[in-house]
């Protein structure tokens, strides 16, 4: 391995080491041939460094390990449809190209990490279908490049929607479906200008979303 990819091969095998994987799904993750052709991983062409993380729906239990943050080069993880339970790491906030973060579907719990505002790069971010509770921090209204957001069938009872994701005007979807949210639906909402798709069903708010 090239000195300046010995960073992401340790990564990796150190986020292969603390995950459990029932089904050998990273079974070609070892020494005898490049990370580069490792299940899921994709690089760069020139500088064969990796840019994307696809482990989607591969039985994949254990937590989110932090080293993935030493992957400095990494524009997208999607880790949804597995079995990882915890926190997502703080670390996460350190990855400066994420543009994706697909976590939806697995079994993380605890409050949506404040941290994940730092990855100011994030053109989607996905963490539907867990167990997160506890308020929707008013930071994720400050990501200036954020198209997708889904916080769906989470367990966010009794919380508010904070009205500054007003600012995020490149907002294309937002799903924050089935959360028993409370309060009003923000009336900022009718002016960002590529608002496409929104869906606040199953929540407990009050209020309409009126386009200007």
């Amino acid at each position: 391995v090239p000195l300046n990819n010995i960073t992401d091969h340790t990564a990796l095998l150190s986020f292969k080491l603390s995950t459990n994987d029932p089904i050998n799904a990273l079974a070609n993750w070892n020494s005898s041939t490049s990370f580069c052709n490792w299940n899921g991983v994709l690089c760069s062409r020139r500088r064969q460094r990796v840019v994307a993380l696809d482990l989607a729906a591969m039985s994949l239990e254990g937590t989110v390990s932090p080293y993935l943050a030493n992957l400095s080069f990494l524009q997208a993880l999607n880790l949804s449809s597995n079995l990882f339970h915890g926190t997502p790491p703080i670390e996460l906030a350190q990855l400066p190209r994420l543009r994706i973060l697909h976590l939806s579907a697995n079994n993380l719990d605890g409050a949506i990490p404040q941290s994940l505002c730092l990855c100011r790069s994030l053109q989607q971010l996905s963490l539907s279908r867990n167990q997160f509770e506890g308020a929707i921090d008013a930071c994720f209204g400050s990501l200036p490049d954020l198209e997708y957001l889904s916080l769906r069938s989470d367990n966010l009872v009794g919380s508010t929607i904070p009205p500054s994701l007003a600012n995020l005007s490149k907002l294309d979807t937002l799903d924050l479906s089935g959360n028993g949210l409370v309060g009003n639906i923000p009336g900022e909402f009718g002016s960002i200008p590529r608002f496409r798709r929104i869906n606040l069903s199953f929540n407990n708010l009050t209020g309409m979303l009126l386009k200007e």
